[in-house]
């Protein structure tokens, strides 16, 4: 569906006040009211929290910083995913094979690691690879993990899939910590062989039913992921790059559906996805019923098929993009809401966007319409002492695709380096404000900690849409800690 907006929103970060004042031209009041517990949550102070970063620089454990829940997963044995306030154990694995020997995720002795590949303000998808289940002398099954954790601030659902590297005949698996239960008829493994489980750990509860959503506009009916704990709604993507910024600027993917809560107040998550793998969505708004864009900010998130960062455990690079949003329900609430999927234009002007990336590691993309500019890296390309911004991408420069508005890049760039005598310091990621995602501009901090504990770091981000990249706003704070001194700073900064 096309649709031509004249009236252009300022940004989802506004001020909800003036939209619980103002009456549309037939005196009517708009219905803002349904929507205060919603707009309640949306200044970022008020906001629930959820974040993913490294403890430290030593990159040997994660933390999962969430409004209801705090926990470590530790990359090194004992492999546990624990509650970071008293230690107590959320998540292992154990399984016996068919002889009656014993292995658990506990007694791996080897490196893990993980991938983001979904991030932003509402959910963060956590890939957690090379996981090993070893008896207690250590002999290790011939079996290769990967743990995807689902997180949301109020909640976490996770799946394991066990990847055959050779005969292995287990004869049941038990997942062990907060949540115990017991799978029974494996079948064997051999190389390539793999099956997967899920289930949810902490905080949710049973969906709504199919028939409290009805789809007015869109690709396929309303469904609940229980693997990833959201509500899906899909719309079909046409076309790439070139077709969304030459033939249809002004074209959105449009999803109308209707929800109606039952007697529990809720709040749920829902997935706007490109469903038959599309892969360009830039950005996403949401509207009422009568049409006003609502100040609520959208999580946008996508990957790009191609360049196989995870060879083996995603071998397919399976692309994807989607937009993420939260609905407040009281019980009995009912509500028309549209979603749109935005690509060139927004009204009379490119979109400003940013979203998050499924890379080698989970990258920020800022886009000018469907034109990726910058791409920032949260935990740095090339490791601790890599990039943070991995492209600036002028649209001046030259196009390095033929079939794609895509500019050439003008290298890397990182920001406070120094070496303090025996070891060079770097700053460690420790989160993201998302002020604005767009469209009409994104406002965005990022947040660092020297490696060392004697610097914070405060970058903040500011863009709108532009021809070039010559108003984008990029501020970096320093707060000096502790005392530092770098002897001869012009060699070791």
């Amino acid at each position: 569906m096309k649709r031509n907006l004249l009236v252009i929103c300022a940004s989802t970060a506004l001020l909800t006040a003036g939209l619980t004042s103002c009456s549309d031209s037939a005196g009517r009041e708009p219905d803002a009211a349904l929507w205060q517990e919603d707009f309640r949550y949306q200044p970022v102070a008020a906001r629930p929290q959820l974040e993913v970063a490294y403890t430290d620089s030593s990159r040997t454990a994660f933390e999962i910083l969430a409004e209801e829940y705090h926990l470590i997963g530790q990359l090194r044995a004992p492999h546990l995913l624990q509650n970071k306030a008293d230690g107590t154990p959320w998540l292992w694995f154990e399984m016996e094979d068919a002889s009656g020997t014993r292995y658990s995720t506990r007694n791996y002795r080897g490196e893990t690691r993980i991938n983001l590949y979904r991030r932003g303000p509402y959910y963060c998808e956590i890939h957690w690879f090379d996981v090993h289940l070893a008896t207690d002398k250590k002999d290790t099954a011939a079996l290769r993990g990967a743990l995807t954790l689902y997180c949301y601030p109020e909640k976490i659902l996770a799946d394991i899939t066990w990847h055959g590297s050779g005969r292995f005949v287990p004869a049941s698996m038990e997942v062990k910590g907060l949540v115990e239960q017991k799978y029974d008829g494996f079948k064997p493994f051999a190389k390539g062989t793999i099956q997967s489980y899920s289930f949810p750990i902490f905080g949710e509860s049973e969906p709504l039913p199919a028939d409290a959503f009805r789809l007015l506009a869109g690709r396929n009916p309303v469904r609940y992921d229980r693997k990833r704990g959201c509500y899906i709604l899909g719309s079909h993507t046409d076309g790439g790059f070139q077709k969304k910024l030459y033939d249809e600027p002004n074209f959105y993917e449009t999803v109308t559906f209707r929800v109606n809560n039952d007697s529990v107040k809720r709040k749920i998550y829902v997935c706007h996805e490109s469903s038959d793998g599309g892969e360009i969505t830039e950005g996403g708004m949401l509207l009422d019923r009568e049409g006003h864009p609502m100040p609520i900010v959208v999580q946008v998130s996508k990957n790009f098929a191609g360049e196989k960062e995870e060879a083996f455990y995603n071998p397919t690079d399976q692309p994807f993009s989607e937009t993420i949003f939260p609905l407040y329900l009281e019980p009995g609430e009912s509500h028309t809401l549209t979603s749109l999927h935005l690509f060139q234009n927004w009204g009379r002007h490119m979109t400003k966007h940013w979203s998050s990336l499924g890379a080698w590691m989970d990258y920020f993309h800022s886009s000018t319409g469907v034109t990726e500019t910058t791409c920032y890296v949260p935990f740095k390309f090339a490791g601790l002492g890599g990039v943070t911004i991995a492209d600036f991408r002028a649209m001046s420069q030259e196009c390095f695709w033929v079939d794609q508005p895509q500019h050439d890049n003008l290298a890397g760039h990182s920001f406070l380096s120094y070496y303090d005598g025996k070891d060079w310091i770097h700053p460690v990621y420790t989160g993201t404000v998302y002020r604005s995602t767009g469209p009409n501009w994104y406002d965005i901090g990022l947040r660092y900690l020297t490696s060392d504990g004697k610097i914070k770091v405060t970058a903040d981000i500011f863009e709108t849409p532009q021809n070039d990249e010559l108003r984008s706003y990029f501020k970096v704070r320093y707060e000096v800690l502790q005392p530092l001194e770098i002897a001869d700073a012009r060699a070791n900064s």
